[in-house]
């Protein structure tokens, strides 16, 4: 994926949109809903990015359809790794899937440095 592409996609999302953190290819995203996860059917790129209000923002964007999913991160946001998930935990618990446990991985240590 071009980098300026993708730099200047999200601007056009985003007017806060600052900088691109991180990308990768292969992510899945589930919400917890009354204790089972339930697959939002949204597979794709997964990018974090700060935003000039200083917060972060992750975006997936889905290859299924055009409902892509994101979320806003803050000081109050909550994140772990089980289970080879990135569980986020906002108003509501989301799982990230990674494909490469790799990028699971470096996506905890951005998001543990910036939040």
């Amino acid at each position: 994926m071009d980098l300026v592409i993708l730099k200047r996609h999200l601007k056009s999302l985003d007017s806060d949109f600052d900088s691109l953190l991180y990308f990768t290819k292969y992510t899945t995203i589930y919400l917890l809903s009354d204790g089972e996860w339930k697959d939002l059917n949204i597979y794709g790129t997964f990018v974090i990015y700060s935003r000039n209000n200083k917060n972060l923002r992750i975006r997936i964007f889905n290859k299924i359809n055009k409902e892509d999913k994101y979320l806003e991160m803050s000081d109050k946001t909550k994140i772990r790794i089980n289970n080879k998930i990135l569980k986020i935990y906002n108003e509501e618990t989301y799982g990230i899937w990674f494909h490469d446990e790799k990028n699971l991985n470096q996506v905890y240590e951005i998001l543990t440095i910036h939040i």
